[in-house]
Formats: structure tokens, C-alpha cells, sequence
């Protein structure tokens, strides 16, 4: 995690706040404290420095959803992960969450570590994302022709390299980014490079994630293994395949997030790019191939960037 990150708790209980401020006295980041989310809103409008949010989801006057609800009907607010602290994560609250732009949950009671963890993942692939829609404004005017590719995925930087390209393609640019992105994740660290759920949250709590895919990806085996990645546009909709070398993976039990897995540092990327990403998310029957499909609007220049997002078909 990058240092000199602000972040700001907001919780209408004072002894959780304490808590939050022991948890991260150690962290390289600057917390402030907010009892009020409405005292929160008013702060982040005045243009105070924010690059994360922990927050509440049961106070008065101003929940946790309203809250978002404000920030999302405010778009000159700053876009940053919001970690929502609950005491129940069920799969409809998670699903409302998602929706709103709440991406990363803790359960009540957790540990420091448990808050860390979560806190640097939230961090660490809002900086990634920002990287891979840096350059998606210079690409559209070259690619806007561009009807068929094909390209080779293995790395961590052509994941970004490819999901900024493809994403430029796509009505909002911002989902499709993060849904192109979560899904060739998914191919490159778990089809080719076979690390686990468990590995992964066991690596993503030493911080050492990225170093375990150099080292697989240096093996000898690994060497001609990559992620297919094929396009196909027309006049109506966005078609891509991407295909990794593994043997499939349970696919249907992430499409969703379930409750008990919805206080993990990662396992969301499916479902988010599932409901914030394509109009149809279809694996096969392994799960080591997926396609994924958006509509294009009828009239050209039509701005879809602001309709409300809704779930992928899924099958």
C-alpha cells in the first residue's frame, strides 16, 4: 500500500471509531474520523483529500446506503473504494451494496489484521484500476474502427495493458475496465498459474501476491501458457472469449457473493463484473472459457455511461 493514503471512518459510535484508529495506528496512512455521515459528505464536498472510506452501514439519520446513494448522485465527489463495516452480510444487503459501489465488506466483530488485509486490497486495486483507465481516453479516437483482435495474456501488466485497450470499446468505460480486468485476473492467477482461494488469501495477508505470480510465472512449465483473449464488435454488441490453459474451476458459486466469503480480501471480481460489466456473463461448463457480451446503443453518441446498471445474464 502506497504511503500518505487518506481514509476516513464514519461510524455514529464512538468506541468503534477508537477502535478503528488503534487498528490502523501502524499503517501508513492518515485517518480521520467522522460520527455523522452527513458531517462526512459535507468534508468530502469541501474537497478534503480521501483515497478510501470505512463505513458504517446501521446509524441514524444518514445509514451507510444513504450515504452512497449521496456520494453516487454527486459526481464530482472523489470515486474510492468504500470498506462497509456490518454485522450481517446477507446475500441481498451484499448485492445492494454492490450496486451502490460497495465493493469490500467487514463483518462485526473483526481483527486487525482481518481490517488491514481488506484495506490494502482496496487500496492496492484502486490504484490498478486507476492505471488502466489512465489511458483510455488517447485509445478511443485510434481504436474506434476496430472490429476483430486477438491477443495473449500472461502478466500482471498485460492484464491492465489489454483490459485499458478492450475497455475503450464499451459504452461506460469505467465498468468494463474493472470487469475485463477482474476477469483476466481470474484466467491468469487461478486457470494458468493454479493459485487457490485459499493461497491467494494467505498471500494478500503476507503482501506477497504479486511476488508469488513472478515466481510461478518464471517456471519452466509456465512458459508457453497464457490467456486467449478474442473480440468480436458489431453495429449491436461487444462479444469476448477469454480461455485460459487450466483445468475450470467451480464457476457458479462466484457469480454471486456468498456472505461468508463477503468479509474476504478478493473472491467478488466475477460477481461485480457480473452485475456492474456486461449484459451476459456465460462460462463453460469447466469454467476455464468465458464470454462476455455488452450491448452497444442503438443511436450513435447515446450516452450510456450514466444508466443504471443492472445484472448479467449469467449461465
Amino acid at each position: 500500500m502506497a504511503v500518505g493514503k487518506h481514509v476516513i471512518a464514519i461510524d455514529d459510535e464512538p468506541a468503534n471509531l477508537l477502535l478503528l484508529e488503534d487498528y490502523l495506528d501502524d499503517e501508513p496512512v492518515t485517518l480521520t474520523c467522522f460520527e455523522s455521515a452527513r458531517e462526512a459528505l459535507q468534508w468530502l464536498r469541501d474537497g478534503n483529500p480521501c483515497d478510501a472510506i470505512l463505513l458504517d452501514r446501521m446509524m441514524p439519520v444518514m445509514d451507510g446506503m444513504g450515504f452512497m446513494k449521496a456520494m453516487r448522485d454527486e459526481p464530482d465527489l472523489p470515486q474510492v473504494p468504500v470498506i462497509m463495516q456490518t454485522a450481517a452480510a446477507s446475500p441481498a444487503q451484499v448485492a445492494e451494496g454492490i450496486a451502490a459501489g460497495v465493493f469490500y465488506y467487514l463483518t462485526k466483530p473483526f481483527e486487525r489484521k482481518a481490517l488491514t488485509t481488506i484495506m490494502h486490497r482496496a487500496l492496492d486495486e484502486e490504484a490498478a484500476l486507476r492505471q488502466v483507465t489512465a489511458s483510455i481516453g488517447e485509445l478511443q479516437g485510434a481504436l474506434a474502427g476496430l472490429r476483430e483482435a486477438r491477443f495473449a495474456v500472461r502478466t500482471l501488466r498485460q492484464v491492465s495493458e489489454v483490459s485499458s485497450l478492450l475497455a475503450t470499446l464499451f459504452p461506460d468505460t469505467g465498468s468494463a475496465a474493472m470487469g475485463l480486468r477482474e476477469i483476466l485476473l481470474n484466467a491468469v492467477e487461478h486457470g494458468n498459474l493454479g493459485i487457490t482461494y485459499q493461497e491467494k488469501s494467505e498471500l494478500l495477508k503476507n503482501q506477497a501476491w504479486e511476488d508469488e505470480i513472478a515466481r510461478r510465472l518464471a517456471l519452466p512449465e509456465q512458459a508457453g501458457r497464457h490467456a486467449e483473449v478474442s473480440m468480436t464488435r458489431s453495429e449491436t454488441e461487444i462479444r469476448i472469449v477469454i480461455t485460459d490453459c487450466g483445468p475450470g474451476f467451480e464457476w457458479r458459486r462466484y457469480l454471486t457473493i456468498d456472505p461468508v466469503r463477503a468479509g474476504d480480501a478478493h473472491g467478488r471480481g466475477i460477481a461485480m463484473a457480473a452485475l456492474l460489466g456486461f449484459d451476459e456473463l456465460r462460462y463453460n461448463e469447466a469454467g476455464n472459457s468465458v464470454t462476455c457480451v455488452k450491448g452497444l446503443p442503438a443511436a450513435e453518441g447515446k450516452d450510456s455511461a450514466h444508466q443504471e446498471a443492472k445484472p448479467a445474464k449469467v449461465a
